[in-house]
């Protein structure tokens, strides 16, 4: 009798256990890969979509060359509506999941800026805040159709790139849409994108830009490559790249390569605000690490020698840096994150400020403190190879 009483028990307890009544499968999905947005003449949304497409398999087991991808677009009033019409197009359902950027053109940002686009991309579940972002010179779907160098697909080619160049070049800066809406709901409403071109070749057919300005979403302008740099210096951003020093005495370098470099190992930056007899007073202090990759016109043979090179190295550094602040506060943005560090020191003049702050910002004095630590020279006698 108990044995009969536990084996209802246990059959009626499977009546509450839930199943796969909501279910998709696999071949019900569309898996998004890249997205690209742009502006037609008739300022309606153009949406471009590369979607992942599955390996061909013949009758007798072989697989089929084809791409791994192909891109699909639509035109609508709205992001979410030209999202939710790919299945009129696809016969699948969109998924998300797999989205690895989003491609946004400059037109498009200089117009309705970032946010209506942001906007899509938090209140929507699926798709995923990790996903790269771009903006890219001239139409966002042109990307999309060019092959990738050595991923599967182009928009895996593009977030590799966007990764490796903070990293290692510091042409630009890593950036997803988690970070972009962080940075946009700063104080200031201030900030930067990174950028990204095509070039006229078929071997390498993207160009990093460097990064675009913002301001309350809007795109008003770009820094080049080279300004870049020390732009994510001033920002704690900056990683493993390399500082050039110029031959000859002159201010600029040397298109034909004579200049020295340093690779930098680290970099630590830090803003410091104060405020006195109504103007803002801001202290940049870098702190950066490196060894001695190219020695041009370098002499480092001996410790006299070398510590002239530092100190030229850390002049050229600090001319750099000052060229951006100089430039950013022209435009009187201020990426910096130095209204937020006004904000968290204090409070109460932030408040005093807070309506005319890009007109503070553009008043406000600048002093560097830049330090170079070099490990070493490369070679035991730190003498140039090459006899000038």
């Amino acid at each position: 009798m108990k044995q009969s009483i536990g084996t209802w028990l246990s059959l009626l307890s499977l009546l509450l256990l839930t199943g796969c009544w909501d279910q998709v499968e696999l071949t019900e999905r569309g898996f998004v890969m890249a997205v690209a947005i742009d502006l037609n003449k008739e300022g309606k949304v153009e949406l471009t979509t590369q979607i992942y497409k599955p390996l061909q398999v013949s009758t007798s087991g072989s697989i089929q060359p084809t791409d791994a991808y192909f891109n699909l677009k639509n035109v609508q009033d709205s992001v979410f509506e030209a999202v939710r019409d790919i299945p009129t197009l696809l016969g699948r359902r969109a998924q998300w999941s797999h989205q690895r950027i989003v491609l946004i053109s400059d037109a498009y940002v200089q117009k309705r800026g970032l946010r209506d686009v942001l906007d899509f991309f938090n209140r929507d579940h699926e798709p995923r805040m990790s996903s790269n972002l771009f903006v890219t010179e001239g139409k966002a779907s042109a990307f999309l159709e060019e092959k990738p160098l050595v991923e599967s697909t182009t928009g895996q080619q593009l977030k590799r790139i966007q990764e490796a160049a903070a990293q290692y070049s510091g042409k630009t800066m890593k950036m997803n849409l988690l970070d972009m809406n962080l940075m946009l709901r700063n104080k200031t409403g201030h900030a930067v994108a990174p950028y990204i071109g095509l070039m006229q070749a078929d071997d390498a057919p993207f160009a990093v830009k460097g990064v675009v300005l913002l301001d309350d979403g809007k795109m008003v302008g770009a820094l080049s490559p080279n300004r870049t740099e020390y732009l994510l210096m001033l920002m704690n951003k900056y990683h493993y790249a390399i500082i050039q020093t110029p031959c000859g005495g002159t201010d600029e370098l040397n298109a034909g390569g004579l200049n020295n470099s340093i690779e930098v190992v680290q970099s630590q930056a830090k803003l410091a605000s104060d405020y006195a007899a109504g103007v803002l007073h801001a202290t940049v202090t870098v702190n950066i690490t490196g060894s001695l990759a190219e020695a041009h016109c370098a002499d480092v043979t001996t410790a006299e020698k070398e510590a002239r090179f530092i100190v030229e190295t850390e002049d050229r550094v600090q001319t750099n840096l000052e060229a951006v602040v100089q430039e950013l506060q022209t435009k009187k943005l201020d990426v910096l994150g130095f209204g937020d560090q006004v904000y968290r020191s204090n409070p109460s003049l932030w408040k005093s400020l807070e309506s005319d702050w890009g007109e503070h910002f553009q008043r406000a004095r600048f002093t560097y403190d830049v330090k170079l630590t070099l490990l070493d020279t490369g070679m035991h006698a730190g003498k140039q190879m090459q006899v000038q």
